[in-house]
């Protein structure tokens, strides 16, 4: 399940946040703490931030906003612990669940990180835009071709 970070989890959520992004930003650019910082309190201030849950722990650390077409999802992090586990694929599913018939599920993606790409590959997320360092990508429930 999805719940709101609240307040006194800002610092952890922002330790789940650095553990799982430095590596990855640090391959297409400089890991600025202070810039980091920054971008991580404006989605706590906007209340995008969610951890996904189970049994009674805090597993991944989500952000997420309502769009017209659907969701958005900024970010995922598995936490570190809880990794090679099916935990993504059950916050995934969590965030396919929010949808209302006929939206869709956007994200980006880092174009090097090729364990990303396949991940969201097999649960069904389809290229929409390349871009020089990010793909953008799609799920929809069912795909046109795959209708009647």
């Amino acid at each position: 399940m999805l719940f709101p970070v609240p307040e006194q989890d800002k610092a952890a959520a922002y330790a789940v946040y650095r553990d799982g992004m430095q590596r990855v930003v640090g391959q297409v650019a400089d890991w600025d703490e202070a810039e980091q910082r920054q971008r991580f309190a404006e989605c706590f201030a906007r209340g995008t931030l969610f951890w996904f849950r189970r049994h009674g722990q805090h597993q991944a650390l989500l952000s997420l906003t309502r769009e017209p077409h659907g969701l958005h999802l900024h970010l995922i992090v598995v936490l570190a612990e809880c990794r090679r586990q099916g935990v993504g694929r059950q916050a995934m599913a969590a965030v396919h669940a929010l949808c209302r018939p006929g939206q869709q599920v956007t994200l980006s993606c880092f174009r090097h990180d090729k364990a990303v790409r396949a991940f969201y590959a097999e649960l069904g997320y389809r290229l929409r835009e390349a871009e020089l360092h990010h793909l953008q990508l799609e799920w929809r429930e069912c795909w046109p071709e795959h209708l009647p």
